[in-house]
This record gives C-alpha cells, sequence and structure tokens, in this order.
C-alpha cells in the first residue's frame, strides 16, 4: 500500500447545504454521467471548486460577505487574471476522465465561462 506524506491525505468536512445547493451538485454529476460517463460525487465537485478558487491566488482580506466572495472570484475572472494551468498540474491526477484538461476561457462580455476542448 501506497504511503501517503500528510499533505497529500484527505480530511472530511462536513458542511450544510440547503436543498437547492444539493440539487444543483445532483444536476452537475448527472450531467457528467450521461454526456461523459464520468461519475462526480458531491464532494468531487466541491473539492474542485476549492482547487478552482485556490488556482485564482484569492484570499480572504476583506471578504465579510458572499457577495463579497462572489465579487473577488467575478473581479478576477473580468480581468482576464487566470493563471496558465489547472489545479491538475500540481497533483498529475488528470482534471477529467479522459485526461484532457479543461480550459476556462472567458468569452468577451465577460458573462459567461465556457469549457474548451484542449
Amino acid at each position: 500500500m501506497k504511503n501517503m506524506s500528510e499533505e497529500e491525505k484527505n480530511q472530511r468536512v462536513v458542511t450544510f447545504l440547503n436543498r437547492e445547493e444539493v440539487d444543483f451538485l445532483d444536476k452537475l454529476g448527472k450531467d457528467a454521467l450521461f454526456s461523459t460517463g464520468a461519475k462526480l460525487s458531491r464532494s468531487k465537485l466541491i473539492a474542485w471548486l476549492v482547487d478552482f478558487t485556490e488556482h485564482l491566488r484569492i484570499n480572504g482580506e476583506d471578504i465579510k460577505s458572499e457577495m463579497d466572495f462572489e465579487n473577488r472570484i467575478r473581479g478576477v475572472l473580468q480581468r482576464g487574471q487566470l493563471p496558465p494551468a489547472t489545479p491538475a498540474y500540481r497533483t498529475g491526477r488528470p482534471a477529467c476522465r479522459s485526461g484532457r484538461e479543461d480550459k476556462l476561457v472567458l468569452p468577451e462580455g465577460g458573462t459567461k465561462l465556457q469549457d474548451t476542448e484542449g
């Protein structure tokens, strides 16, 4: 059995989500299952969201509310300050089952993100 360093061990985090939030995670998982055959758990989706926001190099300064947090993320995305690689580069794990890494592209106007083939 492979020994994992302290940094690589997963930690259990208990969170409370409302019905709408759980339904959204379930819909993402079902969409992925039907379109790619990849089964995505709620915890995996939440972990990816954490990885993505970490990758944006967002810190907690001056964040007091959900709106502050959302505005910070929107600001980074609208300024196009995305770092060049996805979080998968750090762990060596592919971003998805096929092994291709998804790139987030901010279209002109900066209102929506789209997934593109790399």
